[in-house]
């Protein structure tokens, strides 16, 4: 549980916006759980490259003398002789956060073009590198040749990574399209580190095929492509929730990406965002998600059934009420956080139900929710019995507190609206499927 700062900055992300949504998750989320505040791609673009134009050939990069990016001191001045990220995961740590970071996979092409010699290793970029493999969205790394070199490089990079104390890494380029050998050389250097770190996988959908070595390699990998504020988008969640459920170990998370609640796009798109969305860059600049309270609603709980990690994509102190009452919801994120058994449990074109086994009490949780438009046909007769409430029970929605009893010949789908979700606690001695 944590934030990310891709939705609210892109590759614009400073220092002082990181510092405040610290302060921010510390004063007020911490006692929910989040915990993680991680700093998305750009940390080393030269001055000039931005979210408008960092897809450009070639873009300017900070690097070392190892050929490993470094955070460019514009951006963030606490890095300022060669101090790194040090200083900001020190200020992330004293207030009882934990700091994460993104990377691309393989290394830059100007430590390629320079030959930079590899941090203990006989070997240089040169020999390491991939000339013909690049990242499809991004033009500023390199892919590595597999074997001994890819894992230098990457050992090379989480002792920096170490030295800066950084919690988690979030890796670029590298579930979709599906980079097997990188990722298991990058996996070995992070399960090798004195220092705990854990590694998300990006972007998705990773392949369904490719569960075991996600799930050796990593403690949490993308599920879909990139996600953002349109119900067409919520909507796809559905069935890549339903591909991967049951298929993570215990400490494994597949990933559905982070929440674009709150305050959203603050220097603008890029131009993924603008074609998914299907609006100009303009019109989605600085706006609050544009997903309505009830589509919000349901975004959460899909989250919280499926037990997707929660990363919170807005900028936190800018938040309205709105999605404050949705982040700071303790049963919910319990659900998320604590629950068994969660999975699937009824589907057609217009009703998907999850259920879930909490582990804090003997209730079982189901959510009801209505796939269809506002404006579209009206959703199917599912009826409580149709998902195997045999007797009748008492329950309280979760959202609302209202309580009321369930009758197995009564609709489950009645009062769902388009869009929307009910979230139910059954009483501990109804007949609900497991």
């Amino acid at each position: 549980m944590g934030w990310n700062s891709w939705n609210c900055f892109g590759v614009d992300v400073r220092e002082a916006d990181v510092r405040a949504t610290v302060d921010y998750v510390a004063d007020h989320l911490r006692p929910y759980g989040w915990e993680y505040v991680v700093v998305d791609a750009g940390w080393y673009l030269a001055p000039g490259v931005t979210t408008a134009n960092f897809k450009q050939p070639r873009p300017g990069q900070r690097i070392d003398v190892h050929g490993r990016l470094e955070p460019a001191p514009h951006k963030f001045p606490s890095s300022a002789g060669g101090q790194g990220f040090r200083p900001l995961a020190d200020y992330v740590h004293r207030r009882g956060l934990k700091f994460g970071l993104h990377i691309m996979r393989g290394i830059p092409w100007q430590a390629v073009d320079a030959d930079t010699p590899l941090h203990r290793s006989t070997l240089t970029a040169r020999q390491v590198a991939k000339p013909d493999d690049t990242c499809p969205w991004y033009q500023g790394m390199l892919g590595l040749q597999p074997g001994a070199g890819a894992l230098a490089y990457y050992r090379s990079l989480v002792e920096l990574y170490a030295q800066w104390e950084v919690d988690f890494v979030k890796a670029d380029d590298i579930a979709f399209p599906y980079h097997r050998e990188e990722l298991a050389a990058l996996s070995q250097a992070v399960q090798e580190s004195p220092r705990p770190m854990l590694l998300s996988l990006s972007p998705g959908p990773a392949p369904v095929g490719e569960a075991d070595q996600l799930a050796d390699s990593a403690h949490l990998w993308r599920i879909s492509p990139d996600f953002w504020d349109d119900w067409r988008l919520l909507h796809r969640q559905f069935s890549l929730c339903r591909a991967w459920q049951g298929r993570a170990p215990v400490g494994r998370w597949p990933d559905c990406d982070m929440l674009p609640i709150g305050k959203l796009r603050i220097t603008g798109p890029d131009d993924y965002s603008v074609s998914e969305l299907g609006l100009g860059a303009d019109e989605l600049t600085n706006e609050y998600s544009r997903f309505s309270p009830v589509e919000a609603r349901s975004l959460f709980t899909l989250w919280a059934m499926f037990r997707s990690p929660l990363f919170l994509g807005g900028y936190l102190p800018e938040n309205d009420a709105m999605t404050k009452s949705l982040v700071t919801h303790s049963e919910v994120i319990g659900i998320n956080q604590e629950s068994t058994q969660n999975r699937e449990v009824y589907f057609d074109d217009a009703t998907s139900v999850w259920s879930a086994q909490s582990t804090c009490h003997s209730g079982r949780y189901l959510a009801v929710f209505n796939l269809l438009d506002p404006d579209g046909k009206r959703a199917h007769p599912v009826r409580w019995r149709d998902l195997g409430l045999s007797t009748g029970c008492q329950a309280r929605e979760v959202w609302t507190g209202d309580r009321l009893f369930l009758d197995p010949a009564a609709l489950a789908t009645g009062d769902v609206p388009p869009h929307g979700v009910r979230l139910y606690c059954l009483d501990t001695t109804a007949n609900v499927p497991t």
